[in-house]
């Protein structure tokens, strides 16, 4: 998919254990940091 400047998720880190999901966060994180757009979808409230 190569670097990509606008990622689109689709509930990323829906129904996966907490290690994983923290991993998912990190990386988030660290393509942020890069400057990338990111747009995620979720069904919490908060």
């Amino acid at each position: 998919m190569g670097n990509q400047d606008i990622i689109i998720l689709d509930e990323p880190c829906n129904a996966l254990v907490y290690k994983v999901n923290k991993e998912i966060t990190k990386i988030l994180l660290g393509l942020k940091e890069e400057g990338r757009t990111i747009l995620m979808t979720s069904q919490r409230s908060e």
